[in-house]
């Protein structure tokens, strides 16, 4: 019995945007291409991060320990993930925000025109060396200072 990829397409119309990230995220892992993203603190330092085309800015985060949240793992809806995308050039490779993420964005601290989620945000080989600030505080619902390491 041979297995073959069946072909996904970047957005999926159905009605949980985590179903739609694990599902993409899942079948792009055969993807070997990656890309370098930068993180940036606050304080403005910056930190390299090496990720596979097809993943999200938030996995990314995760699999380089940049201290990034995603309370709700990747379900848009809580915000925490929240990041600004430096420059326009990248910012607008990335599809149009949903509703839901729209909604979402309006109750994070300090939104800007580039603040996106990053659990949202598919990376691509043109994303390479992309800066990806990360804001100063984020609205959880955990204790302060605290951060669940993934």
């Amino acid at each position: 019995m041979s297995l073959s990829l069946i072909s996904i397409p970047k957005t999926l119309k159905v009605g949980s945007q985590l179903l739609t990230n694990t599902l993409y995220r899942n079948f792009s892992k055969a993807n070997k291409k990656q890309i370098t993203l930068i993180f940036e603190d606050e304080k403005g330092n910056q930190s390299k991060a090496v990720g596979k085309v097809g993943s999200t800015v938030l996995d990314i985060a995760r699999s380089n320990k940049i201290r990034l949240h995603g309370a709700c793992e990747g379900s848009s809806k809580c915000g925490t993930c929240h990041v600004y995308i430096k420059d326009p050039k990248f910012f607008d490779l990335f599809e149009e925000p949903s509703n839901t993420e729209f909604d979402v964005l309006d109750e994070v601290f300090q939104p800007r025109i580039n603040s996106r989620l990053s659990c949202n945000l598919v990376v691509n080989e043109k994303m390479d060396q992309m800066v990806v600030q990360l804001p100063k505080y984020t609205r959880n619902t955990a204790v302060d200072g605290y951060f669940e390491d993934h």
